[in-house]
């Protein structure tokens, strides 16, 4: 099973995306990442990474891969928790795409191209 925590629900996921996922993990199931406020400090993250960590053992164990993505500092502490219990993490891989249309206006899409996986350090 896949947990997605980040902004991007995956009912919004590009086709491929979904594909991916069920065929690599199995089921997907969405988890909002928090919003971190500007003032945040260092305890705040490793508080909320902690009780993020927390929540997903209590309701999935660590049978369990995350797709995790939002705000630098508190990715970084989840990864790090979440890999010490035993849980694979991971990222998307996608190629930026920037189209300019003749009226100037610049389109950005992000391709996605798969899953990696965070490296335990």
């Amino acid at each position: 099973m896949l947990i997605n925590l980040t902004n991007h629900p995956s009912e919004r996921w590009q086709p491929e995306q979904i594909e991916a996922a069920h065929r690599q993990f199995g089921k997907v199931v969405d988890m909002p990442f928090p919003e971190v406020p500007p003032d945040a400090d260092e305890e705040w993250i490793l508080q909320t990474a902690r009780q993020i960590t927390q929540s997903i053992l209590t309701r999935w164990g660590t049978g369990v891969t995350v797709l995790v993505q939002g705000e630098f500092t508190l990715t970084y502490a989840l990864v790090r928790f979440l890999q010490q219990q035993g849980i694979t993490c991971v990222s998307t891989a996608t190629k930026r795409e920037i189209l300019e249309e003749s009226n100037g206006t610049t389109i950005r899409r992000f391709r996605f191209l798969g899953f990696r996986k965070y490296p335990s350090i």
